[in-house]
């Protein structure tokens, strides 16, 4: 009985290899690629195919590294940005685009991550394939090993020094995003306080639509940013004679509508355009410079230089 089975189980084992002879069943393609496992025409070595197929998948990287290399002049373009932006809100709003650009550099190096891992597995797939070449079969490893040098080679290599680039790359654009990132904070911290107080002070009340807060703060930052004032701070802006009430740092008061902070932090945070042009630095209840560009219901006029 023994023996019938472990003839049965001989004959199932020959009929099997001969439909992966014959091609009735395919061999899987874990087995295929294992340089461990063997037909019985002995291990596979390299066909041209396999030679074209990575050829063309490092070509095809280095093309798409080469559309993706950009993205880091524009995050040090817009950095430049932030930091040489005059008042916080111009500030933020680069700040906001570098951020989103970063975000779009981290997504693409993770895919670009991907792609080499990628590469790198049928790099060593070919390199096993080339191991698998008898030893007898001298001429045909030579052969298999100078199309290897000439072609794969140096697109590997081309492959391996990209990814050194971005890997240096990648800490490079971390810091810049940091730069940024305290610049903007920086002055949101400088301006947040000192400009809800004004702004709540000036037009805080439900009568006093967003819009109206929002040119309210415009007009702070215009004054920073106009070199018709001496004043360059929004601190000096805001106790300058004859214009708005002092404030000081110890005195700010907190009793604030809690709808200005929120209104400010978007404008500061640059979420919101006015739309006011630079040369707009008056606003109060009447009328002054060379024109007004606004007027409000409040009756608040804001005004041209």
């Amino acid at each position: 009985m023994r023996f019938k089975i472990i003839n049965a189980l001989y004959f199932i084992f020959i009929g099997i290899i001969a439909l992966f002879v014959l091609g009735i069943v395919e061999v899987p393609a874990v087995i295929r690629e294992s340089r461990l496992v063997t037909s019985i025409a002995g291990p596979r070595i390299p066909k041209e195919e396999d030679l074209k197929e990575l050829e063309q998948a490092l070509v095809g990287l280095l093309q798409y590294l080469e559309k993706n290399e950009a993205v880091k002049e524009e995050i040090a373009a817009t950095y430049l940005e932030v930091e040489e932006a005059p008042v916080c809100s111009i500030a933020n709003r680069h700040f906001n685009t570098l951020a989103k650009q970063y975000e779009e550099y981290c997504k693409q190096l993770s895919e670009i991550q991907k792609h080499i891992e990628k590469i790198e597995k049928k790099y060593d797939r070919y390199l096993k394939l080339l191991d698998n070449i008898p030893e007898f079969s001298s001429a045909l490893r030579q052969e298999k090993e100078e199309e290897f040098q000439k072609v794969i080679l140096p697109l590997y290599e081309e492959v391996s020094d990209v990814k050194q680039r971005y890997l240096s790359d990648k800490e490079e654009v971390d810091q810049i995003y940091q730069k940024a990132k305290k610049r903007a904070d920086d002055l949101f911290e400088e301006y947040f306080d000192l400009m809800c107080h004004t702004v709540n002070r000036e037009a805080g009340g439900l009568a006093c639509p967003s819009i109206e807060r929002y040119y309210v703060a415009n007009v702070i930052e215009n004054r920073i940013k106009s070199p018709l004032f001496k004043e360059n701070t929004i601190y000096d802006v805001l106790n300058a004679p004859d214009q708005y009430a002092p404030v000081t740092y110890e005195t700010v008061n907190r009793n604030i509508f809690s709808w200005v902070k929120k209104e400010m932090e978007d404008y500061l945070r640059g979420r919101i355009d006015t739309g006011m042009p630079d040369n707009v630095v008056y606003q109060a209840l009447f009328k002054q410079g060379s024109g007004v560009w606004k007027e409000m219901k409040s009756g608040h006029y804001f005004c041209y230089a």
